[in-house]
């Protein structure tokens, strides 16, 4: 720390004589302790800054290269082109941090606050994304080559919460989502590399402002709940596959006085058949309703399966059909 204090100059020459030297400044507020040293350009790669607090310091083209970041705080920090290739940055802040043109190639962002940070024209190819908070960042520009982002916790999850029905709901919103990432306000139009990554970005924050919008909550939850917000393809599916099979046991429930059937024996195969072709409105005049219960029965699986049916095209064609946007 004494040669830190000395300058950035003092500092890099002497990381340059004695580069296999072991440097640990963990816990270490740079804020208080060189509140009048320059840190533009400092060499810290390969330190362990484990919960060090650069905030509101100016480290414009510093090296923190393969540094230990776990825990740092960088708040209001301007780090403008500096280096952090290959860094531990687990549970660091960059809130409201300058980061233009900063570099992030393999960087490690788990649990990592990029909340209302700069980062036009940052290189985050290669990085890995867990729990990560890009809420109100700005990506104009930035690169997202061949980027690994977390999706699909619906079952980890589960295993972290020992399925208790109270820690699961406190989680909600990481099921909707399906990520623990947080994306609410971020700008990432113009960023490239990642295609999927900038959509799923997308994606994600549009679900987030629809969740925390008026009667939002209960608007996710249902949608969730039928097509896991229009990802799953198989859970819709089982949803019409479900409700054909509860309008044929009704059907059969309500017995044979309800219906007239006038080629195939009344049972729950004939009522299964004759509620597949009520759900697809397909109609039939082998099986009809013959009392006003029944018919107001047959009348809303029709809408029902309208309803369905429709939905199933729209995540089938979007499936199928995506290509970007």
């Amino acid at each position: 720390m004494s040669i830190l204090k000395q300058g950035t100059a003092a500092w890099n020459s002497w990381r340059e004589e004695f580069p296999q030297e072991e440097i640990d400044f963990s816990g270490v507020d740079f804020n208080t302790i060189v509140p009048k040293i320059n840190l533009d350009g400092v060499n810290f790669s390969h330190v362990c800054l484990r919960k060090t607090d650069f905030s509101l310091l100016s480290l414009k083209k510093a090296n923190f290269a393969f540094a230990n970041l776990e825990g740092a705080h960088f708040l209001f920090s301007n780090l403008e082109s500096a280096d952090f290739r290959g860094t531990n940055l687990k549970k660091a802040t960059f809130e409201d941090a300058y980061l233009k043109n900063i570099l992030f190639t393999h960087a490690d962002f788990h649990d990592t606050s990029l909340s209302n940070a700069f980062c036009t024209g940052a290189d985050f190819s290669y990085s890995t994304f867990r729990s990560t908070d890009f809420s109100g960042a700005n990506l104009d520009q930035a690169k997202v080559f061949s980027v690994n982002y977390e999706q699909q916790v619906f079952f980890s999850l589960l295993r972290e919460n020992g399925f208790r029905p109270l820690e699961l709901w406190k989680k909600r919103l990481d099921f909707y989502l399906d990520t623990r990432i947080r994306c609410r306000g971020v700008h990432a139009t113009s960023a490239y590399g990642n295609p999927r990554f900038i959509q799923f970005l997308r994606d994600v924050d549009y679900l987030e402002e629809l969740y925390h919008s008026r009667s939002g909550s209960s608007v996710i939850f249902i949608w969730w709940l039928f097509a896991d917000c229009g990802r799953s393809l198989k859970r819709w599916a089982f949803w019409t596959f479900a409700f054909v099979l509860l309008f044929a046991l009704v059907y059969t429930l309500l017995g044979e006085e309800n219906f007239k059937c006038q080629y195939l024996s009344f049972g729950l195969p004939s009522m299964m058949y004759f509620s597949i072709i009520s759900f697809t409105s397909y109609g039939s005049g082998d099986i009809i309703p013959i009392t006003q219960l029944s018919a107001i029965l047959v009348s809303i699986e029709v809408i029902v399966g309208y309803m369905m049916l429709g939905g199933l095209i729209s995540i089938f064609s979007s499936k199928l059909g995506r290509r970007a946007g």
